[in-house]
């Protein structure tokens, strides 16, 4: 029902001018939209492996036609450059939302590069990975770097030596000078600046092959730089990185900036560095803005550059807190949030609306600074779908790690040790008997044949010289032609039967109960069986050692042919029983090498066949096993903020959707999030059963291999996405949690509606001046239908809303934009940073010596240094 659309919807819907080949696409996605739901429906009344393999063959065919229509519908080329930790969090931040709205991290011909000073600083992955290119600009080693920047670079006066000690790989510590300082220099570890410009070339390189072949695509890319104006590395950079992009990309003409300033301070006291570098970068940004300005410099690859343009075509800046006084945003993380909002719907469609808005107004607007409002009506399914996914992993992963229950055939059971440890016994004397079998028939010959032959051939007397002689040659460990090179020679048969009978016994105790303590068990007390068997075997006189078995060897020859109380008859008999008793003990004798190098494999995985075809999982493989999903689980490990576990994205999930301080309102069709959940947590506990198994994230395969091929790299983070993917394809495939007509709510309740689309007339930084609209301003709503938003906008004029004109210019219809409505207003509002309403309270941070520094040889210079990068004050 969501691809529902007429052909005459099409043909005048001037907004997303669909071609007919996108129309049939459309209608050949709704059709297996319908197959899947028709299927998913009807789930839990069909034989579950059928009904299973049939929904995925659908699901797989609908992907194909959806990633055909995805691509004929992606955008312009693209770059995102991050600089910083907060550059970074705002592209996580556009490719969760990417994932979220098209289930891809980015169309092919967008590329993410992060830049940063942090070596510790990693990109999150969302459930499909990371396509964010990290480029690491290392401070090692700074006393060089800046000697070999004032020998190559014309000796640049902004190059000073730094007043503060820097940790190396941890960033460029609020000073702005060693920001620019990483990206310049090199060291003993990397060519910082070579390698900023290989991973622009690249990205750059990237996009345009994909797009090459089509005439529609701009000659150009857009680039968007984002990061934070607070700190040392992107305040640092961010006016090199934009003339660099500039040299890189000839004639580029859609270059633009993001960057986030500080909210407005009560007390500036403690935040002193943020304020001052915040207001540095905005004089050094206002100062290259200037037409009577020019940027020259010799850069460290021997290049002369100079510009006499600005960096940018134009910059956004935004705060936690709007125009109005409201702290819009109560954390940095919804800051990044709103920021990655804002990219992410530039790539997707704003941006070609916003520009159309902008150039009609060519020679009316004239700064090249600006600020924009945002907020939104959200049904926030992706997140119900993330934390009911989360919380089936966190149950099976419970399941997976139990000590004490397991499940098996739908019913649960207490795990008994003295069970399990029954039951490895039997088994374990009966591989060891199957084993011994094998070795009577080495090459198809019958050993117990022949030495019943050789029994009759001494007792006959048909040997030559001593019986005991004869019999010892028959069994010695010097003879290459005798029963035991035979028996040596077929060894190997025995660690098959042994190495393979465990697996599969192993392997049918977790595939069966999926539970890794159970598996875990099996291979202890199957371990404590071999310890237990070998103390006999020595006991007995036995062991692996040739020698040792030669001279147990003599002593049974020497007990068996000993005739003298015996009658001829009972002679016979012992004797045709010492010949099999020898065998067998040589059997024994070895097989115990085999039997130590098992057990040893088992407990401390070592053997020396550890790279040969071996399946056999060892003691310490499951215990990694257990520790890493273990991870995955732990409160405390949520608690602390540190690693990835599905309780802190629970956590973080809940506290997203309960911060009313958000200009996101969130609605639902029961009024409730957590009526939701629990909604779409019983519809698939309805279709798919309540117990949880592996078969939802890994189908059919094996359990033990799965975790094998998971444990080679980076088991911990594969394992969380495998599982939030899995569970989360689940959820959309049996249509868990339907989709919501936020435009339909809005009609329904248009006094909220307008409540939420007024607060995105007052932007995102406050400022000294009155925000009037312009005719040529960008101001729009955005949704999924251009109909569904021209029904919003006749239910604001009908209470006398009239912000949102009911035209083309206040409509962009974003086909997958669903469950949502957002309203965008931009402004253009600097004439000069003075506009900013605290501006002063930055300049005061920026020339005045902390009085809390404590550092009483810093002088004013000597602070306003810290917090300059560029020779323009």
């Amino acid at each position: 029902e969501n691809y529902q659309i007429t052909n005459d919807d099409l043909i005048n819907d001037t907004v997303t001018k669909l071609s007919q080949s996108n129309f049939e696409l459309i209608q050949k996605l709704a059709e297996k939209d319908q197959e899947i739901k028709k299927i998913s429906e009807t789930n839990f009344l069909k034989p579950r492996v059928e009904n299973e393999h049939h929904l995925q063959q659908l699901i797989s065919e609908k992907e194909v036609i959806r990633n055909e229509l995805l691509k004929s519908q992606e955008p312009e080329p693209t770059i995102i450059i991050g600089l910083g930790t907060s550059g970074l969090y705002i592209l996580e931040n556009v490719q969760r939302l990417f994932y979220e709205t098209y289930r891809k991290n980015k169309p092919d011909n967008l590329q993410y590069i992060y830049i940063d000073t942090n070596e510790n600083c990693i990109p999150a992955e969302t459930p499909l990975g990371n396509e964010i290119q990290r480029v690491f600009i290392s401070l090692d080693n700074m006393t060089e770097m800046i000697a070999e920047i004032k020998s190559s670079c014309n000796n640049p006066t902004w190059v000073h030596d730094p007043k503060v000690a820097l940790p190396g790989g941890l960033g460029a510590g609020g000073i702005r000078a060693c920001g620019r300082l990483a990206l310049w220099g090199k060291n003993i570890q990397a060519n910082n600046f070579s390698n900023v410009i290989h991973a622009i070339n690249h990205a750059y390189v990237n996009v345009m092959d994909i797009t090459s072949n089509n005439s529609n695509h701009a000659t150009k890319p857009t680039v968007f730089v984002t990061g934070s104006l607070t700190g040392g590395t992107a305040g640092g950079i961010f006016i090199d990185i934009g003339y660099l992009i500039r040299h890189l990309i000839q004639g580029i003409k859609e270059l633009y900036g993001l960057f986030l300033l500080p909210k407005e301070p009560t007390v500036v006291g403690g935040l002193e560095v943020m304020y001052g570098n915040a207001f540095a970068a905005l004089k050094d940004l206002e100062y290259y803005n200037k037409i009577q300005s020019r940027y020259i410099e010799k850069w460290p690859n021997g290049f002369q550059k100079e510009f006499e343009v600005p960096p940018y075509e134009l910059v956004q800046l935004m705060s936690q807190e709007n125009q109005d006084g409201d702290l819009t945003m109560s954390s940095l993380h919804q800051l990044y949030k709103m920021a990655g909002l804002y990219l992410f719907l530039n790539i997707i469609g704003l941006k070609q609306h916003r520009i159309e808005r902008l150039v009609d107004g060519a020679g009316k607007i004239n700064s090249l600074l600006g600020i924009f409002g945002l907020t939104a009506i959200q049904f926030p399914k992706t997140q119900i779908q993330e934390l009911i996914s989360s919380q089936l992993s966190i149950v099976l992963l419970n399941r997976l790690t139990d000590k004490s229950q397991y499940w098996l055939n739908g019913h649960q059971h207490h795990m008994s040790r003295a069970s399990i440890k029954q039951n490895a016994t039997v088994f374990f004397d009966t591989i060891l008997r199957k084993a011994s079998t094998v070795l009577n028939k080495p090459e198809g010959i019958d050993l117990l044949v022949s030495i019943d032959k050789d029994d009759i051939r001494i007792r006959n007397g048909e040997i030559k010289g001593s019986s005991v002689e004869f019999i010892i040659s028959m069994f010695t460990s010097t003879s290459n032609n005798n029963y035991y090179s035979l028996v040596d020679n077929n060894s190997k048969s025995i660690l098959n039967i042994i190495r393979d009978g465990i697996y599969e016994q192993v392997d049918s105790g977790l595939q069966s109960t999926e539970n890794l303590y159970f598996a875990k068990y099996i291979l202890e007390d199957i371990v404590e069986c071999i310890e237990i068997k070998l103390d006999y075997w020595t006991s007995i006189g036995l062991s692996s050692l040739a020698q040792d078995w030669d001279n147990k060897l003599l002593t049974l020859v020497l007990a068996y042919t000993h005739n003298t109380d015996r009658s001829a008859i009972e002679h016979d008999s012992f004797l045709k029983v010492g010949l099999n008793t020898i065998f067998d003990l040589m059997k024994i004798h070895l097989s115990i090498k085999t039997l130590i190098d098992v057990s040893n494999h088992i407990s401390h995985g070592k053997s020396k066949w550890d790279n040969s075809d071996n399946n056999l999982p060892t003691l310490p493989f499951l215990d990694d096993v257990i520790k890493g999903l273990n991870l995955l689980i732990d409160n405390d490990n949520a608690s602390k903020n540190t690693g990835t576990s599905f309780p802190r994205r629970v956590d973080d999930i809940k506290r997203d959707i309960n911060d009313t301080t958000m200009p996101i309102l969130r609605v639902y069709p029961s009024h409730s999030f957590t009526t939701e959940c629990e909604n779409a947590m019983q519809i698939y506990i309805q279709k798919v059963g309540d117990i949880r198994s592996m078969t939802e994230i890994i189908h059919q395969r094996n359990i033990f291999q799965y975790f094998r091929e998971k444990m080679s790299e980076k088991f911990h983070k594969k394992i969380y996405l495998d599982f939030l993917e899995g569970f989360s394809f689940k959820l959309d495939a049996f249509t868990c949690i339907q989709d919501f007509s936020v435009t339909d709510y809005i009609q329904r309740n248009p006094n909220v509606g307008i409540k939420i689309a007024k607060k995105a007339s007052s932007p995102f930084l406050k400022v000294n001046k009155v925000l009037s609209p312009g005719p040529y301003l960008p101001r729009c709503i955005l949704g999924r239908d251009s109909n569904e938003i021209g029904n919003v906008l006749s239910a604001f004029q009908t209470h006398s809303f009239n912000n949102f004109n009911n035209g083309v210019d206040s409509i962009k219809a974003l086909p997958e934009l669903k469950n949502i409505i957002i309203f965008y207003d931009e402004k253009i509002i600097f004439s000069s940073i003075d506009d900013l309403s605290y501006i002063q309270l930055m300049k005061d941070a920026y020339e005045n010596v902390p009085g809390t520094s404590g550092d009483k040889s810093l002088t004013t210079e000597m602070w306003k240094d810290l917090r300059s990068a560029y020779s323009t004050h």
